[in-house]
């Protein structure tokens, strides 16, 4: 995947992120998104403020789950630094962050609105873009 992306896209750079790191961290797509572009829970989906970047790697602190729903406890998920790999959610993250700055109240992953405000990508976003880098790879979306 990695190969057909352009990093120079911001679309791309986040598209990205939000893939090594979803993977690494056995993220689910809601704790990401939403239903829609306009809202967004930050008690529910990640925001920037959520994600640090530490010498080692980074620290996702996740405030909602489908096994932890009523916000009592902040599970944090530490992820390890790759150095030279493609794969690296440093990387990933800190290319996304440089790209697309964002303040800490805003989401973790989206694209910013005509007025450089960041909305989060919706569940049909990431399945939209998810599908075409799919094609773009020569794969079979729809299995």
């Amino acid at each position: 995947m990695f190969e057909v992306l352009d990093m120079t896209s911001v679309q791309d750079a986040v598209m990205w992120a939000v893939i090594v790191i979803s993977f690494y961290a056995m993220l689910r797509k809601s704790q990401f998104t939403n239903n829609s572009r306009t809202t967004s829970n930050p008690k529910e989906q990640l925001t920037r403020g959520d994600i640090q970047i530490t010498e080692e790697g980074l620290i996702i602190d996740i405030q909602w789950s489908k096994t932890s729903q009523k916000h009592k406890n902040i599970h944090q998920i530490p992820l390890k630094r790759v150095n030279d790999c493609i794969l690296c959610p440093v990387l990933a993250y800190s290319r996304m962050v440089t790209m697309l700055p964002a303040l800490p109240g805003e989401p973790a992953f989206g694209l910013s609105d005509s007025k450089g405000k960041i909305c989060a990508f919706s569940k049909s976003d990431i399945d939209k873009i998810l599908h075409k880098l799919l094609v773009r790879c020569g794969m079979d979306s729809s299995l």
